[in-house]
């Protein structure tokens, strides 16, 4: 059975440390509820575990700290810069680019109007309703509903270019990092409205 703990996040963290990457300390208390008042939401529980044990530093690998072809990681300590960027990466390019761009549309907002432009908003204004997606790293994300340790990692590059990335957190940090870590396997578990609209569920 999948059990997030604070000795596995360390393992995690050390992992990371071994491959290069930089890793600051973690959140404490008062960090942690600046992101989720900032997010409007709890932190997974294995993903605040993680943050609190250490957070991955931007531009991260050691002596790289100037290339832009690095992965961006979230700055944690500034979460109301992280909200800004991750809302901007789900509505603008993800949803807005493909109801524009492949003529995309979900049975999840309606009927789909002839305009365009409203069809972008109708689609936003519901997604905008659902529960937040915290960025783990890049175009990864881990969904906040439900609210327990196990959540999947999302790869969100599109609507119709969305996968899982590991079925839970440690999965998908071994997984993305080559961490060579044990990993117990779990079955695919649905995620609420984001599942749905991105035909994972």
């Amino acid at each position: 059975m999948y059990n997030f703990t604070c000795e596995i996040a360390a393992k995690v963290i050390d992992g990371l440390k071994s491959k290069g990457y930089a890793v600051d300390p973690g959140l404490n208390n008062t960090e942690i509820s600046r992101v989720e008042e900032t997010f409007q939401a709890l932190l997974p529980p294995d993903f605040k575990i993680f943050l609190q044990t250490g957070v991955i530093r931007n531009h991260s690998r050691i002596g790289n700290s100037n290339n832009a072809s690095v992965p961006y990681y979230p700055d944690w300590r500034n979460p109301e810069q992280e909200v800004i960027r991750s809302r901007d990466w789900i509505e603008q390019h993800v949803f807005k680019f493909d109801i524009e761009k492949n003529n995309y549309w979900h049975k999840e907002f309606g009927e789909k109007p002839n305009d365009v432009e409203e069809a972008v908003h109708r689609a936003l204004s519901v997604i905008r309703t659902w529960p937040s997606l915290f960025p783990v790293h890049g175009h990864r994300f881990i969904p906040s509903s439900p609210h327990k340790t196990g959540n999947p990692v999302l790869s969100i590059w599109q609507a119709t270019d969305t996968v899982y990335y590991g079925m839970n957190l440690l999965e998908h940090f071994n997984m993305d990092f080559h961490l060579g870590l044990a990993v117990v396997k779990e079955a695919k578990e649905p995620v609420p409205f984001w599942g749905d609209v991105f035909d994972l569920n």
